[in-house]
């Protein structure tokens, strides 16, 4: 009796077999699960992929010197593998019982409905205008009209999680949920969900290249989790990436680009870092939010002097409401008692004072007073 677990390990084996290269006993493997599936289309392409076997093998012994060979050979490995996803998949949706299969038959059932099944592009959806009026700007905002959203929502992730090959439809499907700004992260995160969820049921390339361009995306919540997903898929399928080169050209790609943007990274911390740890350049930047003390002098101030410092008419020539530029004590430039402005005897300085405290006394007066 067929069971989950019978079909997990004859599937599972079959890998590994074609990843080693032994392609005859993949093969046997192969003939089982399709006997077993009962399926008249399965036995058609098994009988193909055997056929292809052993003319391989006739080449070979005869000693022709077929140029294709090699091409020919990676063709023959990836269509096993993908024959074997087919297989497995029938399987299980005829032996496992599980609630997925039964909601991606009411979904096949739902799109059905609108009198195209094999769904090719965008338009093919059953749900694309409740996609565009989503990237339509100018009609959907991110807060109105949750319940529409939230459907819509759900319906792309079930197409993007029930989906076993993803065509142009998905393509499409993936870049304007990536370009489109109504589209918030959290609902970003959820189809990315759908794509891991997706390819570990079923593998398909295309699932690898989609989780890849969310990898790309500017908002490190989206970005990192699609990472997260891409390992994670990825260890699932450790054995068969090697066949797929344009997928490892395009994680070298993004490989690059990561580095990029952690030296950057380090960059920043490293000069944070080296603030920190100069106690000379931490001081300067203390001392600079301190020496700039910005004082407004209106354009009819008398000159005023005081023990700490002066300000003399000749230093509030300037527009009016200007600034006059007042350091610290000690500091270089400062108005303090060392400076040159200062360098008077006790006694002027004194008398100045003196003079100076009877004036602003006189200011003070009222009118009907002063005299």
């Amino acid at each position: 009796m067929i069971n989950v677990s019978k079909i997990k390990k004859q599937y599972k084996l079959l890998c590994q077999l074609v990843s080693s290269r032994r392609v005859k006993d993949a093969l046997d493997v192969l003939n089982k699960m399709v006997a077993e599936s009962e399926y008249s289309d399965f036995f058609i392409q098994q009988e193909h992929l055997e056929h292809t076997y052993e003319q391989m093998l006739n080449y070979m012994l005869e000693g022709v010197q077929d140029p294709e060979r090699d091409r020919v050979y990676h063709k023959l490995l990836t269509s096993i593998l993908e024959l074997a996803d087919r297989v497995k998949d029938r399987l299980m949706e005829n032996h496992s019982g599980w609630h997925t299969y039964i909601l991606k038959r009411e979904v096949d059932r739902q799109q059905e409905l609108t009198g195209k099944r094999v769904i090719e592009t965008m338009d093919d959806l059953s749900f694309k205008r409740e996609l565009d009026e989503m990237m339509d700007e100018g009609r959907v905002s991110p807060e109105a009209d949750d319940e529409r959203r939230r459907k819509l929502s759900a319906e792309i992730f079930n197409h993007l999680w029930l989906s076993n090959r993803y065509n142009e439809a998905e393509k499409s499907l993936a870049a304007a949920t990536i370009s489109c700004r109504d589209f918030l992260w959290h609902e970003k995160s959820l189809y990315i969900s759908a794509i891991l969820l997706s390819g570990l049921r079923y593998w398909d390339e295309e699932k690898v290249h989609r989780l890849i361009d969310f990898a790309g995306e500017e908002d490190q919540e989206v970005s990192a989790r699609a990472l997260v997903a891409l390992i994670i898929l990825l260890h699932q399928y450790d054995n068969r990436v090697e066949f797929y080169p344009n997928i490892i050209h395009r994680l070298r790609l993004l490989k690059e680009e990561l580095k990029l943007k952690r030296r950057g990274l380090i960059s920043r911390q490293s000069g944070e870092v080296a603030a920190l740890r100069d106690p000379d350049l931490t001081q300067n930047r203390q001392q600079e939010g301190r020496l700039e003390v910005h004082v407004r002098v209106p354009p009819a101030l008398p000159a005023v002097r005081s023990g700490r410092g002066s300000i003399d008419e000749d230093d509030a020539s300037g527009p009016p409401g200007g600034t006059v530029d007042i350091q610290p004590r000690g500091g270089s430039g400062g108005l303090g008692r060392g400076d040159g402005l200062s360098q008077r005897s006790g006694a002027e300085r004194q008398g100045d004072e003196d003079g100076e405290d009877q004036r602003l006394h006189g200011l003070r007066q009222p009118p009907w007073r002063q005299g």
